[in-house]
């Protein structure tokens, strides 16, 4: 929900970022809210990218955000797939979603009351994650601003 899924995103030329996700991740620092980001990352799996180019790109897109004045508490991710080339992340994982274990790690890690939480995502595996987490979840919007403004509006 950061920037637009152009397909295995991994370097900076290739990031397009979502209309006001810098305004709306500050707005939810502004209001008291984690912003921890769970992502699927069957790049490394299949070989297209490094796990070390994987985790050099966040500290990258972290410090975008710095520059805007807001930040990322935390970062979860999945580097595990089924079909993958590399047989170190070859393998049905919890932590891939649908499954949910990245989310039941950060809430355990960032003590995360679910009943005032949400998870907006770009993909049906995002929204069942969040429903196996029993946290509600939503589909992005175009203006991300105004949904995580109406979001927290209702989550108080």
């Amino acid at each position: 929900m950061i920037n637009e899924d152009l397909g295995y995103v991994h370097k900076k030329k290739n990031t397009l970022w979502k209309k006001n996700i810098f305004k709306a991740v500050k707005f939810l620092n502004d209001n008291g809210y984690r912003v921890i980001v769970v992502t699927n990352q069957a790049g490394i799996a299949k070989g297209y990218y490094s796990e070390k180019t994987f985790l050099n790109y966040m500290i990258w897109m972290q410090n975008q955000f710095y520059k805007k004045g807001c930040f990322f508490d935390g970062i979860y991710y999945s580097p595990f797939h089924p079909n993958a080339k590399l047989k170190k992340f070859r393998k049905i994982s919890n932590l891939r979603k649908p499954g949910n274990g990245m989310i039941i790690n950060a809430c355990k890690d960032w003590e995360i009351k679910r009943n005032k939480s949400f998870l907006i995502g770009d993909n049906t595996k995002d929204l069942t994650a969040a429903k196996k987490s029993k946290i509600r979840g939503f589909f992005v919007e175009k203006d991300i601003l105004a949904q995580v403004k109406q979001l927290v509006k209702i989550s108080k």
